[in-house]
């Protein structure tokens, strides 16, 4: 990938290759997740990963600001997309009951850091 070849600069190609990477990491994304689904666990190898980071690490630094920004790109699609409906879907269905209850709910205990909280937060711990 560290060619600047004439190929590396033709726009068809430059669609071909990403579209083969996505391809590929989607495969790879799908495998990650399909062979732990059927044990019930979390998959601890992600190779979807490693061959964006060798793509990355193998690329020309130039090249490091558009992917991070394509990065973004896509992930605010997908989350305006894909994640927001389905929110809408869970919200839209959802039905709360013994609502009368939560007048008798009291904190008890003493407080909680906050430092906890936050470091879930930044390891992605959540049921979202």
């Amino acid at each position: 990938m560290k060619s600047d070849s004439a190929g590396d600069r033709n726009p068809l190609a430059l669609i071909a290759k990403t579209f083969a990477v996505a391809v590929l990491v989607a495969l790879f994304c799908w495998i990650s997740i399909r062979f732990t689904r059927e044990l019930g666990g979390t998959s601890t190898l992600w190779i979807a990963s490693g061959i964006l980071a060798g793509i990355l690490l193998t690329s020309h630094r130039r090249l490091w600001p558009g992917y991070v920004i394509a990065a973004l790109g896509y992930s605010t699609i997908y989350r305006a997309t894909v994640l927001l409906s389905l929110w809408q879907l869970g919200m839209e269905s959802l039905q709360l009951s013994g609502l009368s209850g939560l007048e008798r709910v009291k904190a008890t205990g003493r407080p909680s850091s906050a430092i906890g909280e936050g470091l879930a937060d930044a390891l992605n711990v959540g049921g979202y």
